[in-house]
This record gives structure tokens, sequence and C-alpha cells, in this order.
């Protein structure tokens, strides 16, 4: 602002608008202190896949930008302190939401993999048969003496008078 031919950058008293940013920092610092409290003390932890150990991965890659955005708004020029908390925010975000996800589109594909060599393996064994393979009847739509004929195995459990084919 200026006033009188002089360049006043702020209306505020001495170190109001530092004071303020602080403050307004440490409820953000105090989550994220917590944050990694939980992670450390349940480091051990086997459920849900030990995401907490992502979590904390996640937290330990966002601490340094947050110092270095809190820093360099209350040490720094003017002119740089909200492009820096913008900046910060912004970099912190984008940790935040592209490794999130990164793990659980890791375990989904993981998981996609197991089930195809399962079902490999299902399709190979007599449990697979036993079990219904319902889009397998080549030579055997009216077969009625077996489990893989065109009647369902708990049809035949229930009517075994019923052995007539659809």
């Amino acid at each position: 602002v200026i006033y009188n031919n002089m360049l006043w950058p702020r209306c505020t008293p001495d170190d109001f608008y530092d004071e303020g940013l602080v403050l307004s920092l440490v409820y953000i610092m105090v989550i994220i202190s917590l944050s990694v409290i939980l992670g450390i003390l349940s480091w051990r932890s086997i459920k849900n896949h030990r995401e907490v150990r992502w979590i904390l991965g996640i937290f330990a890659l966002g601490i340094p930008v947050w110092v270095v955005s809190c820093i360099v708004a209350t040490l720094g020029e003017y002119k740089m302190r909200d492009p820096a908390i913008a900046i910060g925010l912004l970099m912190n975000a984008t940790i935040m939401f592209v490794l999130g996800p990164l793990r659980r589109v890791y375990l989904l594909n993981s998981f996609d993999t197991k089930l195809e060599r399962e079902s490999q393996v299902d399709d190979r064994s007599i449990r697979g048969s036993v079990y219904g393979r319902q889009y397998d009847n080549v030579g055997m739509l009216h077969d009625t003496n077996s489990v893989r004929g065109s009647m369902n195995a708990q049809e035949q459990m229930y009517y075994p008078e019923r052995n007539l084919p659809y």
C-alpha cells in the first residue's frame, strides 16, 4: 500500500502476519505429527495389506515439502509468502493424491494376477469339474449321469428322480 509516498507492505502491526501464518500452520503440523507417531506405532500391523507403512512413507515425503514451504513463507520476502504456501500445499496434495492410490492399484493388479493363476489351476483340477463348468458342455449336453451334465449338482441332489435333460 502506498501512503505518503512510501511503500507500506503491510498495514498490520509488526510480525502479526508471521504469527498468524505460523499459528494457522501449527494445526496441520500437529495432525502430521500425530499421523507419523501413529504410523510408527502401528508399523508391525499386517492388517489392511500393510497400508500403514505406505501412509507413513507419504508423510515422510510430505514433511520436507511442508517444512521448506513454511520456512520460505515466514523468512522469505513479502511477495514470496503466499506463493510459497500455495506451492507447498499443491506439492503436498500432489504427493498424497498420486502416491495414495498407487499402493491400491498395485494390490489390485497383484490380486488379479493371483486370481488368474488360481483359475488356471482350477481349470485343470478335479475341483473345477465338480463345482461346475457351465459353459464346457461339449459332448455332454444330455449326459444325465454326470455332475457336469445339463442338470446342476444341486438339482441332482434334491431331485434324484429327475434325470431328464432340459
